[in-house]
């Protein structure tokens, strides 16, 4: 699939993502899902450099939830016409280059969507499972403070704001 709209919602009560409409609603589309002939699948998203892409292990000290959201919504079997299956990688796509650049691969799945090469983003199905665990706790400590109206900039490194490109319109406290 190319373009794949999602919608979800989380529930904060059940601390879960589910198609039960709540007041924290997901939306958005994937830019592709790859798709084996046992229904394994491997999302891509694309950008048009590597630069700060992460792999897996990182994504949630580095606040990259774009490719474990996406992961998690096909998982969880939210997005139409992908209710079977179960997701062995997830990628960004890089146009510079054309490869794949980090993110995670399900080491005892591999198969015809990607080789299990010497990099650094295998993982296990434990490993992955801990991943969704770790995306829904962050979840789970940010959107009641959303909810609440509490979402004013907090950069984790503010040296980052000096070649941030949206640094002349960012509220943050320090740039203005």
């Amino acid at each position: 699939a190319r373009e794949k709209a999602f919608e979800f919602y989380y529930d904060p009560e059940t601390k879960s993502v589910s198609k039960d409409k709540t007041p924290i609603h997901f939306r958005g589309k994937i830019d592709r899902i790859d798709k084996d002939s046992m229904n394994r699948w491997v999302v891509l998203d694309y950008k048009s450099g590597a630069g700060e892409l992460k792999n897996s292990d990182k994504w949630m000290s580095e606040n990259q939830l774009q490719l474990a959201l996406y992961a998690l919504a096909l998982d969880s079997k939210l997005v139409e016409e992908f209710e079977v299956g179960e997701v062995i990688g997830a990628f960004y796509y890089v146009f510079r280059n054309f490869n794949r650049h980090r993110g995670f691969k399900v080491s005892e799945l591999a198969g015809s969507l990607f080789d299990l090469d010497a990099k650094k983003n295998k993982i296990t199905g434990e490993a992955k499972h801990k991943l969704y665990e770790a995306l829904l706790k962050v979840l789970e400590e940010t959107l009641p403070l959303i909810l609440q109206g509490e979402f004013s900039p907090k950069p984790l490194d503010l040296k980052t704001c000096d070649t941030c490109n949206w640094n002349k319109l960012c509220r943050a406290p320090h740039l203005n």
